[in-house]
């Protein structure tokens, strides 16, 4: 089979200064629809795949018990590893049959796919994202010879259900509520200063196309300054992680 490699994108919905916003559902979507570019699919976007998939369609993922899988077609015993074809609507929750193993095939490892021909579908996720687990989906279509992957998401909130197709449109940030970001000075031209109520040691810097720009290592802790003195000027959206947990989200525009 042969597979179009796509390149993912994901929109810009909000501009504004500081984050403590409700959390609310991250949507990605795959631009052209295909494989998605990055070699799998990075739902909270801090630049690693929670979970991968090859050229044969073979979805694979870090599995402990209780982690990121995927919702399953059949039992432990018989099918274990292969995703299960989802409704739109469906509800995706711990009450899924989430049972995989690390791995799972969308054609039954080169026998037949239970996906529908020429119809949209969708993957159940369970993401392990640092401790919290967070429920998701992925869209998918079968044309008869190859897979389209079209667009995925996730709930914000740990554990908190959410139903196949179901999207934000305010945003696509995940946020965590009850921490601020904040960052001064704003505009700035060389330097900005974060601080903020956790401990903060990744920022990932994204243009108004949604493009990743910039990675910065921060000190672990509750302040840091990062170097914007490269950045060409403009508006830029600025996600900030904590050992993989995130943070927060900002904005903030870059002086000519």
């Amino acid at each position: 089979m042969i597979f179009r490699k796509g390149l993912f994108l994901f929109a810009l919905g909000c501009a504004i200064s500081t984050a403590n916003t409700n959390a609310q559902i991250i949507t990605t979507t795959i631009t052209p629809a295909g494989m998605p570019g990055n070699g799998g699919f990075d739902f909270n976007k801090d630049a690693v795949n929670e979970i991968d998939i090859d050229a044969y369609g073979v979805l694979s993922y870090n599995w402990t018990n209780g982690g990121t899988n995927i919702w399953a077609n059949g039992t432990a015993a018989s099918g274990w590893d292969v995703p299960k074809p989802l409704t739109a609507g469906t509800t995706i929750d711990a009450s899924g049959n989430f049972v995989g193993n690390g791995d799972a095939s969308m054609d039954d490892w080169g026998g037949t796919t239970p996906f529908p021909n020429g119809t949209d579908a969708y993957i159940g996720t369970r993401l392990k994202i640092g401790t919290a687990i967070y429920y998701g989906w992925i869209r998918v279509m079968w044309n008869g010879s190859v897979f389209i992957f079209k667009d995925y998401a996730y709930e914000s909130t740990p554990n908190k259900a959410i139903k196949a197709g179901a999207k934000t449109t305010t945003s696509v940030y995940n946020v965590a509520a009850n921490n601020t970001i904040q960052l001064y000075p704003n505009p700035a031209k060389n330097t900005i200063t974060l601080t903020s109520s956790a401990k903060m040691t990744t920022a990932l810097v994204y243009d108004m196309s949604g493009a990743l720009v910039k990675t910065f290592s921060l000190n672990n802790t509750g302040t840091s300054t990062i170097d914007i003195a490269t950045l060409p000027a403009g508006r830029y959206a600025l996600r900030i992680f904590g050992n993989t947990i995130p943070v927060g989200y900002t904005t903030f525009v870059v002086l000519p």
